[in-house]
């Protein structure tokens, strides 16, 4: 059964994202228009992620996990040092940090593993 969707953690986010930009647009107008491309990007990504079935989640968790190890790998040999440290893959229009993915499928593999109940 499918629930409802949670408006108040909705209008949450977007309260929060809305200060966040309009305090980065008084900062610099370009980052500003950056964020908020990639606020968009996050609120549809997280939309359509609420959407996926949790057997699909299930199903796909180990892969991504390997591919995750894999991107942290090729982090070491094309990874792009900013400030000293090697922890972003450039790809040219935004500059990707993986292990960021890995925290999170992690999680998910290990939930898989080992459910809490």
């Amino acid at each position: 059964m499918r629930q409802k969707s949670d408006y108040v953690s909705l209008l949450l986010i977007l309260a929060i994202g809305s200060l966040s930009l309009l305090t980065t647009f008084a900062i610099n107008g370009y980052l500003a228009r950056n964020q908020l491309i990639f606020w968009v990007l996050g609120l549809a990504t997280f939309y359509v992620a609420s959407h996926i079935d949790h057997t699909t989640i299930k199903k796909v968790t180990l892969p991504l996990f390997v591919i995750c190890v894999i991107l942290l790998i090729v982090l070491f040999k094309v990874g792009d040092p900013v400030r000293g440290s090697v922890r972003w893959i450039d790809l040219g229009f935004f500059r990707f940090q993986a292990h960021g993915n890995l925290k999170t499928s992690l999680l998910d593999l290990l939930l898989r593993e080992f459910p809490p109940f």
